[in-house]
């Protein structure tokens, strides 16, 4: 430890000249999360370059999760003027369930595409080679969101996020612009001038390492050939972000579809190394594959996603794994900024967001917010939702308006559509759900999501769904399901929570930051113990317990969710759970509030990218 002190002293005291390139904020939050030497290493000179297919922002195609957290990281850094290059696909269209009238005259919900609009024009094209090796000239566009020294630069693309089947050549194409024409941007900044090298490569999910095997071209094409030199190089600053924890959910690409990539590789070692790669995998291209061979350092979303990943991976791949685990946390500000400034106000996080550290005041702290701002912050929420949906800016799923009673507990569940979240447990037994509705007459369940057009077991789910609540005239009443689930909306929903209920399988969640969205609004959290809940004290939330999908569950599922909604409508049994969630355990960091905040979650990415001394020495080359 002495070690490691003597070294950050002597960072401190030389005053690192690249220190002039970055912000005085950015500076002073190296130094706040004890790293002043950052700035010398990560810098507008050498940035940190994000890679990601989508992004959860306004005029953004995105698809889910993923999107969200990607946006959020922006955000994120935007307001730290974290040097960067975030990297991602500006699309055509997002789809988006339309409402259409049927041939009753009533209404019906339909899959639909919604335009969206071209951001400013950078000035910057880059030219790949398509599947015939013809030029593919892409446009590069700027999102409004980039600011200072963080920037959000986008692809232009035909079409929406995620064409076709996983393994379609329309999905690869977009993998390879992505990748290829993304890094193509960084030489290109490169060679003006504007940057050096990037400081350290983040691959959010394994479709996006094509921009790792772009560097690595490049990076080998620079050392005259020594394809060595240049992967040892690109694994050392590589980090692969993995949200998928099935490996037979990826996708597999055959030799004849990979030759669009080959085509968009110039080093003639690189292109005989991924020929072997695939020759060697029976013809076939897994990019999950390609991405953990080229990446030095893994992580799972939360602490059990990143443990279940490096079993699932060291049984598929016959060699040890290991991942590290980067909770996902979120850009709070941007999702309750009313609550952030109570917060900051009372002294329980800085002005970076992040809770202070000494354990006993933080909770001293919490435990001295009056309940009267934290009601006072919900009625205003509620009464926004209310004028929200009363203006039909979302309308239901038989698409009528949404008029929620003035004094209505609100009961959210709204997350992407796929199997693993359940969205049809709380059906499962109608009259349990019904007397607990019937228990709690104020109780209004607001519900949103949209599956994917190719996830049939979603689609399943969802009308499942749409007809438990069709049949019965209470659930019709007290449960709004509302297709679309849209930042915009999200916006407004999650700070009017009173309770907000994740049912995934156990094991399979990822992070479940739509929790520590509705946290910040003050919902009392009823879950199963999964994603970044399992890292949490159990009894500081409304824990689902018992065998997944047994009776045991399904009733602690209904146990659990009609205490909170009791407590919901006791002012200071509402009160003390949320503070207790806040709290946690605040001696390990073990709380709501450590585990919600963006600038911990991008302190620990820096941290694992840019360790005190780089550790990273490969024990033995690997080959493509």
């Amino acid at each position: 430890m002495a070690l490691v002190d003597n070294e950050r002293q002597n960072d401190q005291d030389r005053s690192p000249q690249s220190e002039l390139l970055n912000t005085p904020r950015f500076c002073e939050w190296a130094k706040r999360i004890n790293r002043p030497d950052i700035p010398e290493r990560l810098n507008p000179k050498k940035p940190m370059v994000y890679f990601s297919a989508e992004y959860g922002l306004p005029e953004m195609g995105y698809s889910g999760g993923l999107g969200i957290l990607a946006a959020d990281h922006v955000k994120q850094a935007v307001n730290l003027n974290y040097p960067a290059y975030f990297i991602g696909l500006g699309y055509e269209s997002r789809r988006e369930d339309v409402l259409c009238n049927n041939e009753d005259g009533g209404k019906i919900w339909t899959p639909g595409e919604r335009p969206l609009k071209e951001h400013q024009e950078t000035g910057m094209t880059v030219t790949l080679k398509d599947a015939n090796n013809n030029d593919w000239c892409i446009k590069v566009c700027r999102h409004e969101v980039s600011k200072g020294n963080t920037q959000l630069l986008t692809l232009q693309v035909p079409g929406s996020v995620y064409p076709g089947e996983p393994w379609s050549s329309e999905r690869l194409a977009n993998d390879v612009a992505l990748g290829f024409g993304g890094y193509e941007i960084i030489k290109q900044l490169r060679e003006k001038g504007t940057i050096e090298e990037p400081a350290f490569y983040h691959l959010n999910e394994s479709s996006t390492v094509f921009g790792a095997l772009a560097a690595l071209d490049d990076l080998t094409a620079r050392y005259n050939g020594d394809y060595k030199k240049a992967l040892k190089e690109i694994m050392g600053k590589t980090i692969l972000t993995n949200h998928t924890l099935v490996p037979a959910a990826e996708a597999k690409f055959t030799r004849q579809q990979c030759q669009i990539i080959f085509n968009n590789i110039k080093d003639s070692t690189v292109r005989e190394h991924l020929e072997q790669f695939i020759t060697e995998r029976g013809g076939e291209l897994a990019p999950l594959d390609l991405a953990l061979y080229l990446a030095g350092q893994y992580n799972g979303v939360c602490e059990d996603h990143a443990e279940i990943a490096a079993n699932i991976f060291t049984r598929q791949y016959g060699r040890p794994f290991e991942f590290r685990a980067v909770t996902n946390g979120i850009h709070p500000e941007s999702w309750n900024p009313r609550i952030m400034a109570l917060l900051k106000r009372q002294g329980v996080l800085d002005k970076f967001g992040m809770p202070i550290d000494n354990p006993i005041e933080y909770a001293r702290r919490i435990d001295a917010i009056e309940i009267k701002d934290m009601l006072d912050r919900k009625k205003a929420r509620v009464a926004e939702l209310r004028q929200y949906l009363s203006e039909g800016k979302r309308v239901d799923q038989f698409g009528e308006t949404v008029n929620l009673p003035e004094d209505a507990v609100i009961v959210g569940f709204a997350r992407r559509v796929t199997e693993y979240k359940r969205w049809p447990l709380m059906f499962r037994d109608i009259d349990k759900l019904k007397d607990i509705l019937e228990k709690n007459p104020k109780a209004h369940i607001v519900m949103s999501g949209q599956p994917h057009p190719n996830d049939k077991g979603a689609i399943r789910d969802f009308e499942e769904v749409k007809k438990a609540i069709a049949d019965n005239p209470l659930l019709r009443k007290r449960i709004h399901l509302m297709p679309n689930w849209t930042p915009d909306f999200a916006k407004v929903l999650t700070p009017a929570c009173h309770v907000w209920l994740n049912n995934p399988r156990v094991g399979e969640e990822a992070c479940g930051t739509s929790g520590m969205k509705t946290e910040l609004g003050g919902a009392l959290q009823v879950s199963t113990i999964d994603g970044f809940y399992a890292e949490l004290p159990k009894d500081s939330f409304y824990a689902i317990e018992g065998p997944t999908n047994s009776g045991e569950e399904l009733d602690s599922l209904y146990q659990q969710l009609g205490k909170a909604i009791a407590d919901a409508q006791d002012p200071q049994k509402w009160a003390d759970g949320v503070k207790k969630f806040w709290k946690g355990n605040p001696e390990k960091r073990e709380s709501g509030l450590h585990i919600a905040s963006g600038a911990r979650m991008l302190a620990m990415y820096t941290n694992m990218a840019l360790p005190i001394r780089n550790l990273y020495t490969p024990s033995s080359h690997r080959t493509l």
